[in-house]
């Protein structure tokens, strides 16, 4: 985690175009209505050690003033998933598989197929990614940042193991879940509950507020992303 001073910082890597853009999408997150219920949105692969940790974030998101959004790989395919996360939640994490380009978990999933072909208005734009998954620092979270998709990244840099991403995942969720606040501050009780950020990058500016955008919950709430064991209601017309 890049610190100046004892305060943690962010970069941007973007031609002058993409940092005009970004400039005015910041300014209307600052914006935000810090009384909107904060959102989470949970992300990973479908392998049995992510879908685990997941059930265990969403629990601690409960404990919590959190309203939390599960699509996992085996709710959601990536096509629907791609336009759900146009919701501007609080927060999105992912954890699991990835390289610089991007996720490994649903079917692949690079920066420039989440941004899409259509731009991101600022009510759509999710004030803060947290991208658990090997080197999305290094090329991902700029593209990211640059399309619109989130106001800021938080992402490793290298190679970091499961297990300290496992803690790091429950360090964040306990942080996000105690008020809302900006980002740096978030990291910073992070750390003190045992986070570790090393080899951690922000790609954006560290004073974005995680706060949703005014109905973030509403537009989470219809994405259909049920359990692999949910009761689905069957369409009365099929019988007819």
């Amino acid at each position: 985690m890049l610190r100046a001073s004892g305060s943690i910082i962010g970069w941007l890597r973007l031609e002058h175009r993409e940092l005009s853009a970004y400039a005015r999408r910041a300014a209307a997150l600052l914006e935000r209505r810090r009384r909107e219920r904060p959102t989470l949105v949970l992300l990973a692969p479908r392998e049995r050690r992510y879908v685990d940790l997941l059930e265990e974030l969403e629990a601690s998101a409960r404990s919590s003033e959190l309203v939390s959004f599960r699509w996992s790989a085996e709710r959601i395919r990536r096509e629907p998933l791609t336009e759900a996360l146009r919701l501007g939640a609080s927060s999105v994490l992912y954890t699991g598989h990835g390289a610089r380009n991007g996720w490994f978990a649903y079917g692949g999933l690079t920066a420039e197929m989440i941004v899409g072909a259509e731009s991101w208005n600022f009510d759509e734009t999710n004030a803060v990614l947290f991208s658990l998954s090997c080197s999305t620092g290094r090329g991902f979270a700029d593209g990211i940042v640059a399309g619109g998709a989130a106001g800021a990244v938080l992402a490793p840099l290298r190679d970091p193991l499961h297990l300290h991403s496992r803690a790091l995942a429950h360090a964040i969720v306990r942080a996000l879940g105690s008020r809302t606040a900006a980002l740096y501050e978030i990291l910073e009780r992070t750390e003190r509950d045992g986070g570790s950020l090393d080899g951690y990058a922000i790609v954006g500016d560290p004073a974005v507020p995680v706060a949703s955008a005014v109905g973030a919950e509403r537009r989470g709430a219809a994405v259909f992303a049920p359990a692999g064991d949910a009761v689905l209601a069957a369409d009365a017309s099929w019988g007819a």
